[in-house]
């Protein structure tokens, strides 16, 4: 579900409470996509770290493929919380 710009959102979903929030929207669009089956897009494929205050991504700020890791202990709370 990519907004009309090539970004996508990383959303940070609420189970509990019911809400949603798009927390960052990430470029995925590589200098080369791949044809026209776009083999070479970049998915997000957002992860929890182990302690569950970041999340790990992969996006396109520059046309290539990196990994990033956002701070989400201003939404979770750290673990002294």
């Amino acid at each position: 579900m990519a907004f009309d710009d090539g970004t996508v959102p990383i959303r940070f979903v609420d189970v509990e409470a019911g809400t949603e929030r798009h927390v960052l929207r990430v470029p995925t669009a590589p200098v080369f996509m791949g044809g026209d089956d776009n083999r070479m897009r970049v998915d997000p494929h957002p992860a929890w770290g182990p302690d569950y205050r970041f999340v790990v991504f992969n996006a396109c700020l520059d046309g290539h493929r990196k990994v990033y890791i956002a701070d989400f202990t201003d939404l979770v709370g750290s673990a002294s919380d």
